[in-house]
């Protein structure tokens, strides 16, 4: 029986200086993206 290969973990960083209006369109694109796993959580 083959082994199980394991994806590795995704981290996006989406930086956003004075772009608030286009900040959401950017994190939906990343929920809505295919790969998984992906680690999306809030920053500061």
């Amino acid at each position: 029986m083959a082994d199980k290969v394991e994806k590795p973990l995704v981290s996006v960083v989406v930086t956003c200086y004075n772009q608030r209006k286009w900040l959401a369109e950017a994190v939906q694109s990343v929920r809505k993206s295919t790969y998984s796993p992906i680690c999306a959580a809030p920053g500061r």
